[in-house]
């Protein structure tokens, strides 16, 4: 997979990133052109999917375990930002070793990630606020009226 996911540029690819899946490296870069940008179809597809994945994986954990929502979301963030990026990633050849990427990549990923999750929290709130009429339970209802 192209190398774009992880080092913050989202709108180019690395010509050494590592074809995995066997996906040929002629379709992984495909791209269109956008305000005089090309902009990679694959590595959009992929991150929206994970972020919208894992949004809607976090919403719903949120209802049954509500200590997922550490400050307001953000040690979700982290989590997801230090297992994929950090880890798994890497370790699966896609990115760079994190010691062998930029502190400023890290930076970025770290409160890109934080921010993401901060967003999907507060949007969950408003919308399950807004759907049961009820303010967010630190506690599973069911608990809670007892």
């Amino acid at each position: 997979m192209a190398r774009s996911i992880c080092t913050g540029h989202r709108n180019s690819l690395d010509r050494d990133g590592q074809q995995q899946l066997g996906f040929s490296e002629q379709f992984t870069h495909m791209t269109y052109s956008f305000s005089g940008w090309d902009l990679p179809y694959i590595s959009f597809i992929i991150h929206f999917a994970f972020s919208i994945g894992f949004g809607i994986l976090y919403a719903v954990a949120a209802e049954r375990w509500p200590r997922i929502k550490l400050w307001q979301g953000a040690a979700f963030g982290l989590l997801v930002w230090v297992l994929f990026p950090l880890v798994l990633m890497p370790a699966m050849g896609t990115v760079p070793a994190p010691w062998d990427q930029p502190f400023h990549e890290h930076f970025s990923e770290c409160f890109g990630h934080i921010f993401w999750m901060w967003v999907i929290e507060l949007t969950r709130r408003d919308l399950r606020n807004r759907i049961t009429g009820e303010p967010d339970a630190e506690f599973p209802l069911a608990l809670a009226s007892r």
